[in-house]
């Protein structure tokens, strides 16, 4: 049901982010927020670009492949600037078996001190996870072998 609300609409824009690859999610859904641990030391609210991004990173993230922080820069990104409100967001579980929904409902806010996720947008998740195989067939396998944290899925709209 849920799935056909989200195929309703031609406008729909879904995002995965993955909570410590499913460790977290169940504590997001109760928080009713989505989010992301990388510099939690920095509100990153004024943050512009992928720039900004390397410079804090360099700093923070100093011996750690070029490669990973790359995508990690690219999956702020995408969660600072590419999520807005009224997407929806998926979150899998640990072993990506269920698959949490939620429409966004804010914009990117900073939570000091909260762990492990401060930098964060709220969302009103559905009450229950769907099975990965309730998505649609395209959408499966990003859910199965996703590495990126936070990563658009394309519609076939």
């Amino acid at each position: 049901m849920v799935i056909q609300t989200l195929l309703d609409s031609l406008d729909i824009r879904v995002f995965c982010v993955l909570a410590n690859h499913g460790k977290h999610t169940e504590a997001i859904v109760r928080g009713g927020y989505v989010g992301l641990g990388f510099l939690a030391g920095h509100d990153l609210s004024q943050v512009d670009s992928k720039d900004a991004l390397l410079r804090l990173m360099e700093t923070d993230y100093q011996g750690r492949a070029p490669a990973a922080v790359a995508q990690q820069i690219g999956s702020i990104h995408r969660f600072l600037h590419d999520i807005r409100p009224c997407d929806w967001v998926l979150a899998p579980t640990r072993k990506r078996r269920r698959i949490y929904i939620g429409k966004v409902l804010s914009d990117y806010f900073y939570e000091e001190n909260s762990s492990p996720y401060p930098h964060r947008r709220q969302v009103e998740w559905c009450a229950m996870p769907v099975e990965r195989e309730e998505l649609l067939e395209e959408w499966q396998p990003a859910m199965r072998y996703a590495q990126l944290t936070v990563f658009r899925i394309r519609n076939r709209v």
